[in-house]
């Protein structure tokens, strides 16, 4: 049998938890995980502006891992975007903003973790720097209207254990629900 998420190629994992119930709304409510919602939402066409807040508050929740003033900024252009309080110009800027920090930080991390390496460092030192990275990677993709992969793998990297993984991916999860639920169930 075939699930309706399967024609928008959404992940397997998203794929095989929606096997487990008789419907979709069954699925929306027992999901444990806001990627699989935003990456659903985002390929399904809901409202941008609400698919931004959702993405936005999400991403807030690991806001506190971040060191990057433009990074933090970004958060806030795209929640103000969501409640329709910035302008697409300004969330343009936004992004371009966090696009620019984004490729200093992988640059920064990719320097920083080739050093360490070559003098046999301590690996945390690289380490630290690449979640560096991967916090403003994952700021980017909250303002910037696309979604891939990476969105939320790079604040579970962040994350230090798999504890706080499986807690964060359901405090999103209730996030998207709160927000998405109406406009993914009017589009699926």
């Amino acid at each position: 049998m075939e699930y309706e998420i399967e024609k928008y190629g959404v992940c397997e994992g998203a794929i095989e938890f929606r096997r487990k119930f008789n419907s979709f709304e069954e699925f929306w409510e027992s999901c444990h995980r806001g990627d699989w919602m935003l990456e659903i939402s985002y390929k399904v066409g809901v409202d941008k502006r609400k698919f931004m807040l959702a993405k936005a508050l999400c991403a807030k929740t690991v806001i506190h891992l971040m060191k990057d003033e433009s990074s933090i900024k970004a958060f806030d252009i795209a929640e103000r975007y969501g409640n329709c309080l910035a302008t697409d110009e300004e969330f343009k800027k936004a992004a371009a903003a966090a696009a620019a920090q984004k490729a200093a930080a992988a640059e920064a991390a990719q320097k920083a973790a080739s050093a360490a390496y070559s003098r046999y460092a301590d690996y945390s030192t690289a380490s630290n720097y690449a979640v560096s990275a991967d916090c403003s990677d994952f700021a980017y993709y909250a303002v910037y209207d696309t979604f891939d992969d990476s969105d939320y793998a790079a604040a579970y990297y962040a994350a230090a254990a798999a504890d706080d993984r499986t807690k964060n991916q359901l405090e999103t999860a209730n996030i998207c629900r709160e927000i998405l639920t109406i406009e993914i169930l009017k589009n699926i």
